[in-house]
């Protein structure tokens, strides 16, 4: 993995880039994220709704991110968030439906990640670095420990819950969703 980062403490952020053609993430370290939310029962709520079924999608998934965002002035949309020392991943960011000035953001942080206090500083990076005003995200009502960690983040702010605004795949219904957004 490449070392053009940013560092906040112990944790780093790594973009997937593609330059030269050459991913800056192989196929089995993205496959391996994947298998790390497997792992920690997180894929529920990573894909409420569905989408991503397995691991060689969400490689897919993020490789077609990536060629995207080459597309778009190098702005990258996959973000790894990694321990300085060791490399071992703490979780990811992706950012979806970018506009100008805007994106969705969806964020996974693995159990093992202690350092979640550094999340407003790696969202206030990524604003800056993507040349946005507002990163905006979406969780569902009924992920009362997600909505509880987002509360927590300065600077993460709830906007609103918006009635039947998420779907939930496992249970084949629409449920509350939580609006988030975050300032540059």
């Amino acid at each position: 993995m490449p070392r053009n980062k940013i560092q906040h403490g112990e944790l780093e952020l790594f973009p997937y880039t593609i330059q030269d053609g050459i991913p800056s993430m192989s196929d089995s370290y993205i496959m391996a994220l994947y298998d790390i939310m497997e792992a920690q029962h997180q894929l529920r709520w990573v894909f409420f709704s569905g989408g991503v079924g397995n691991r060689k999608e969400f490689r897919d998934y993020i490789k077609s991110a990536g060629k995207f965002a080459n597309l778009m002035q190098s702005r990258p949309p996959f973000w790894v968030i990694v321990d300085h020392d060791t490399l071992n991943p703490h979780g990811h960011i992706l950012l979806t439906d970018c506009k100008a000035k805007s994106a969705y953001i969806h964020f996974c942080f693995f159990r093992c990640n202690d350092k979640a206090r550094y999340t407003a500083k790696f969202f206030k990076e990524i604003l800056n670095i993507m040349n946005y005003d507002v990163l905006l995200g979406f969780t569902p009502a009924t992920n009362v420990r997600i909505n509880k960690f987002a509360d927590s983040v300065p600077g993460l702010a709830r906007a609103t819950m918006i009635p039947n605004a998420a779907w939930d795949n496992e249970k084949k219904e629409s449920v509350d969703a939580v609006l988030y957004y975050f300032l540059r």
